[in-house]
């Protein structure tokens, strides 16, 4: 008899945990980048909590952010619009 999905996929993620247990963990040395394209409304909430984890000290390093737009003018969060009950990815540009 076949398993439910759910049960199958659940099951497949404890071989996944037993297998990654064998490996030791290794800290990178290397710095790590964050590269975000098109300067849209997402874009600048997700570099906002990137901004906000480093400030918190989650991370061992600093991480660097570049945002890049398609087009030479900045702002384009202003060109499109963010729904007023998202006062914080309007702070976001301010902040960048």
């Amino acid at each position: 008899m076949q398993q439910p999905g759910l049960t199958r996929i659940l099951q497949g993620t404890s071989k996944l945990q037993r297998q990654h247990r064998k490996y030791p963990r290794i800290l990178s040395t290397k710095p790590i980048r964050v590269a975000i394209c098109e300067a849209g409304p997402a874009s600048f909430y997700s570099a906002s909590r990137l901004f906000a984890l480093n400030h918190q000290a989650i991370f061992d390093r600093e991480i660097p952010i570049d945002l890049f737009a398609r087009l030479p003018s900045p702002f384009s969060l202003i060109r499109c619009g963010v729904a007023p009950d998202h006062p914080e990815v309007k702070r976001a540009g301010k902040a960048i």
